[in-house]
């Protein structure tokens, strides 16, 4: 049993979000050595990030690690769908706060270019053939 891991903090959040399946990839331990530990905080918002409002979108396609990964025109599309979307929310009521009744075309458009973007990122991480390996040989998730 480890009392001490020193890991990076891709592969670190890559295994807390396998669960289970990602003790394969970095075993429990009471001490944690984070190398690269000034970038935790920007990917585990990417990892774990489930909130979407118009203002996180906008913050995600900012991000350096995205803007990597993404031509202009993507950035600018994505930008589009965002506007598109909270927009039709917002015209829904005239309330601050109510309940949003069957699906809304524009959120579903944003969610399905987000959902693409998601699994893009997934499938450039460098860490991917471990996660994958960790997951297949992983009793559960």
């Amino acid at each position: 049993q480890a009392q001490v891991i020193i890991t990076n903090h891709h592969l670190l959040l890559n295994a807390l979000e396998l669960g289970f399946a990602g003790e394969r990839l970095v075993p429990p331990a009471p001490i944690y050595i984070i190398d690269e530990a000034h970038h935790v905080e920007q990917i585990a918002t990417s990892v774990f990030e489930v909130a979407v409002t118009d203002y996180t979108v906008e913050q995600l396609l900012t991000r350096g690690l995205f803007r990597e990964h993404l031509a202009d025109d993507e950035i600018d599309e994505l930008r589009y769908l965002n506007t598109l979307a909270f927009q039709a929310i917002a015209n829904s009521s005239n309330e601050n706060a109510f309940q949003v009744e069957g699906d809304i075309e524009e959120i579903l458009r944003l969610s399905g270019a987000l959902g693409k973007l998601g699994e893009r990122m997934k499938s450039n991480n460098p860490y991917r053939a471990a996660v994958e390996q960790a997951a297949q040989q992983g009793v559960r998730p």
